[in-house]
């Protein structure tokens, strides 16, 4: 089988500064030659490996790829500049240069890419058969203008939040501007159906009630929330904070300004690491993982937001008719989707469940009728810093279980432990200011240990799971794979020993426990992946009345789940990027040509989207039951996102544990580092 990911590279007229050239051979069928280069202008050279395999190459076939001085390492001036015809030697762009091109290949570009790809290799594309369409998901989150008015108007949110192992929401409003005071309280009068307080104004340091079970308190923060190197005052300048004296029974939030400019921040970073540069790391001045983890130690969790630039209107939206107060205050927050999604991730971090959900995964003949535990697992391992060279990596993992409790969901997160012992389960709130406010413990994915500590997790579990008559675990495959044996493809199909092993090794998470202490359903879910196939070309079955017989039709969209026909325990849940249904001028472009076909330059310059998939193979299940409803299941959890108004990648427990590492105070973006070991996938 092959696995074919379409990508563009943006070729130059230099070789100054590249990392990556390609050489075209003499011989139409021998292969194209990738060539890593390294070095900065007239310093770039051709790294150890890359020359010594062209070296044998040129030895073999007698074909020079540029002239090169033997006794100089680094490349010649003619070398370097491939300015002229194309020739067969080409320099790709640099990533750090930026582009008049944007990202993507688009609809039309990837179908046709797929059927140039199957008649060249003379190969059939991977099929599916489309198994549930869009209708059976049902009752996912919906907002009106972004306010979640299914939650907050719910007259059983009283219940919800004591679901969530509280009685009341106290949230903290800091702030350093006028400006974004002013914004913070519109946003918080409009979710909470109260645009009094954004007309009358919401008074400093005291506690105003939200409704009967949340509360705000504002206060100006400035040196807190202000960047500097001032970092050993943040401890005692949240000490001082009003509000931090909660009632029993109550939870802290915080809602704070930040700053943060990507760009900026992006070009003093390189700045910084130039040699003898005076440019200081923006990253070392932060404070908002500062802050972030000095109120965790407080019992609160925080949430940033940065102050409102107005996007682009959409022309093709519009107009409603505005009758009510709430109507018009939402209309002055049109666009504000960081204000609004900043409120939906602070009921995210309160653990709210809303109980829609037990209708979403229950609904149609194929829905889950029984009250079962969804616990998801959720690895990665950061490495250490580069210039660090005794830096130890850092492993992260946790598991969130969804319990039911009648039609309500308690959130639960599995804690475990900062050294040598036992781990423990706490509601999603408490754990993740515990685990905010230390640091990630160090550790590696191949540690022997690991699966017998989540198994301890899963085992503990129980005293927890209420009246549930079992879980189901969703397992996060791109990052467990290598750890237990039946996670990756090459051993599918293989049969645990009376043990749960297989060669020695735990074969799936849990099957070290007793067999009715087992899960249920073990699913694994891998998104985001080069190992995962992308829907190309849709065709639709219809009936021709006429001749009495069954023929094909192209489609161009689909966001069904589909079932592979040749591994029926494998299926792919088809999803539409929401920037290409969010209706933006351009969020469409590439539905029927190439970017070769496009003359307009701002369209160009925008990202083009396709089609892209979540696999979920379902790798343990009861005997007597159908794999469609486990599948199923797990397609609805990423379908209902809990407070996000979209698809997730993942099913929800495994999502909740991704958000919760990524709130970590230490969390560094694209430095997981899968190991290669022997069950690592080809």
């Amino acid at each position: 089988m092959a696995v074919v990911q379409p990508s563009v590279s943006r070729l130059s007229n230099t070789l100054r500064n590249a990392r990556t050239a390609w050489f075209e051979p003499r011989n139409a069928q021998g292969p194209l030659l990738n060539l890593e280069l390294g070095g900065y202008g007239e310093y770039t050279h051709l790294n150890h490996t890359t020359r010594l395999a062209l070296d044998a190459w040129t030895r073999l076939h007698g074909e020079s790829v540029f002239p090169r001085d033997e006794d100089n390492e680094f490349l010649t001036p003619a070398a370097l500049d491939l300015s002229g015809p194309p020739g067969k030697l080409r320099a790709l762009v640099p990533f750090a240069t930026s582009y008049p091109v944007g990202r993507g290949l688009g609809m039309y570009g990837q179908r046709e890419l797929a059927r140039h790809v199957s008649t060249a290799l003379d190969q059939s594309l991977v099929k599916c058969a489309q198994v549930a369409g869009r209708r059976p998901f049902g009752n996912r989150r919906t907002t009106i203008e972004g306010r979640d008015a299914i939650l907050w108007d719910d007259e059983n949110l009283p219940h919800i939040i004591a679901a969530s192992g509280c009685r009341k929401l106290r949230i903290l409003a800091l702030y350093k501007s006028q400006d974004m005071r002013t914004r913070m309280q519109s946003l918080l009068a409009y979710h909470f159906n109260r645009p009094d307080l954004a007309a009358s104004g919401i008074g400093e340091h005291k506690v105003v009630p939200l409704n009967e079970h949340v509360e705000v308190l504002f206060q100006s923060a400035p040196e807190l929330l202000a960047h500097g190197e001032h970092h050993d005052q943040r401890p005692t300048l949240v000490r001082q904070l009003h509000g931090l004296d909660a009632p029993e029974h109550t939870r802290l939030l915080a809602l704070c300004e930040t700053e943060y400019d990507p760009k900026t921040w992006a070009r003093q970073r390189r700045a910084s690491k130039k040699t003898d540069s005076t440019v200081v790391n923006p990253d070392t001045l932060d404070a908002k993982h500062r802050v972030n983890g000095e109120l965790a130690r407080h019992r609160v969790l925080a949430q940033f937001l940065t102050l409102y630039k107005p996007g682009r209107r959409n022309p093709r939206k519009k107009e409603r008719e505005l009758n009510t107060d709430l109507e018009l205050l939402g209309l002055e927050l049109q666009g504000h989707h960081r204000g609004h999604m900043a409120v939906a991730d602070l009921s995210r971090v309160a653990g709210l469940v809303h109980p829609r959900l037990t209708k979403a995964l229950a609904s149609g003949p194929n829905g889950l009728k029984e009250p079962l535990v969804h616990v998801g697992l959720h690895l990665r391992q950061q490495r250490g810093e580069r210039h660090v060279g005794t830096d130890e990596p850092k492993l992260m993992w946790t598991l969130v279980a969804l319990v039911p409790h009648g039609p309500y969901w308690r959130t639960l997160a599995y804690l475990p432990a900062e050294h040598a012992g036992p781990g423990t389960w706490r509601d999603y709130a408490t754990a993740n200011h515990q685990f905010r406010a230390r640091p990630l413990p160090e550790g590696r994915r191949r540690d022997d240990l690991l699966p017998r500590h989540i198994d301890h997790a899963l085992y503990d579990l129980g005293r927890h799971a209420g009246r549930s008559q079992g879980y189901i675990l969703y397992v996060s495959g791109a990052e467990a794979r290598s750890i237990w044996p039946l996670l990756a493809n090459k051993n599918l199909g293989k049969r645990p020993d009376a043990a749960g092993l297989i060669n020695g090794r735990p074969a799936l998470p849990g099957f070290t426990l007793a067999p009715d202490q087992r899960p249920r359903a073990v699913i694994r879910v891998t998104s985001g992946s080069d190992n995962v196939a992308r829907p190309a070309l849709i065709e639709r079955l219809r009936h021709d009345p006429e001749h009495d017989e069954t023929c094909t039709e192209e489609g161009k969209l689909a966001t069904g789940l589909f079932q592979m026909e040749d591994a029926e325990q494998t299926f792919i849940l088809c999803n539409l990027p929401h920037q290409f249904t969010g209706g933006a001028r351009y969020a469409r472009a590439g539905e029927s040509y190439t970017r070769w076909g496009s003359s307009d330059p701002k369209e160009q310059a925008e990202t083009w989207y396709s089609h892209t998939a979540t696999e979920i193979t379902v790798l343990h299940h009861p005997a007597d039951q159908a794999l469609l409803t486990y599948g199923l299941t797990a397609a609805r959890l990423c379908d209902h996102a809990l407070h996000w108004e979209h698809r997730t990648q993942y099913p929800a427990p495994i999502h909740l544990g991704i958000q919760m590492d990524k709130n970590h105070p230490e969390y560094r973006r694209t430095v997981d580092n899968p190991d290669t070991g022997d069950e690592a996938e080809t």
